[in-house]
């Protein structure tokens, strides 16, 4: 898979490895601990909004962070799949 050709792809794949790490922190710290991850917001009564509830939500944070633009990807994924499906039919 080209990085020039998909560059979302090639970010996504270079940071895998750091992604799994996290996603399975999340998730123990969501299923064992029930934490979440939320910030303050101040107002004239401070209170906590949920940032992340869900492992998509962090998703979506962890491709902002790598500077993955998630419509961009999937259109990318599109394309390759399209790409291995020609190939098949050759």
């Amino acid at each position: 898979m080209s990085g020039e050709r998909y560059p979302n792809c090639a970010k996504e794949r270079e940071h895998g490895e750091e992604w799994n790490i996290i996603a399975m922190f999340f998730e123990w710290l969501s299923e064992k601990k029930r934490a979440y991850l939320a910030r303050n917001e101040v107002s004239a009564v401070p209170y906590v909004v949920p940032v992340a509830i869900h492992l998509s939500d962090l998703m979506k944070l962890w491709h902002e962070y790598i500077g993955v633009d998630e419509a961009e990807l999937e259109r990318e994924r599109r394309r390759l799949l399209d790409e291995v499906e020609k190939k098949q039919r050759e």
